[in-house]
C-alpha cells in the first residue's frame, strides 16, 4: 500500500515485446483503487540496487502520470537496463604467490 492504493511491479526480464529482448523491462500498475474511474495521480522512481545497497540503474526522470484502472492501469519502462548490463559478471582471483627463503648454515 502507497497512498492508500495498493499498487504491484511487473518484470519482464527479456523485454515486454520482441523489439526489445535485450533489454529488461519495469512496469508499475495500480492493483484496484476503490472506484474503477478514480484516477490517481503518482510520481514513482525505479532504482536497482547491488547487494551492498549501491545504485545499479535507474530511470533517468520519475515517472509521473495519471493512474486509472479504466484508461492507464500501468506506466513505466520498455528499456529500463540493458540485460547483459545486470548479466555481467567481473570476477577477479587474486593469488598469493608463498616465496621461502632458504640460508645454507656455513661451516
Amino acid at each position: 500500500m502507497a497512498g492508500g492504493h495498493s499498487w504491484y511491479i511487473t518484470y519482464f526480464p527479456d523485454g515486454e515485446r520482441e523489439e526489445c529482448a535485450d533489454w529488461i523491462s519495469l512496469y508499475l500498475f495500480l492493483d484496484c483503487p476503490a472506484d474503477k474511474h478514480d484516477v490517481i495521480k503518482a510520481r514513482f522512481t525505479f532504482k536497482l540496487l547491488d547487494r551492498k545497497g549501491r545504485l545499479i540503474s535507474q530511470n533517468k526522470e520519475p515517472g509521473r502520470t495519471n493512474f486509472s484502472l479504466v484508461k492507464t492501469p500501468r506506466w513505466g519502462y520498455r528499456e529500463f537496463i540493458k540485460r547483459e548490463d545486470l548479466e555481467r559478471c567481473d570476477v577477479t582471483v587474486i593469488k598469493e604467490v608463498r616465496v621461502e627463503t632458504t640460508t645454507t648454515a656455513q661451516i
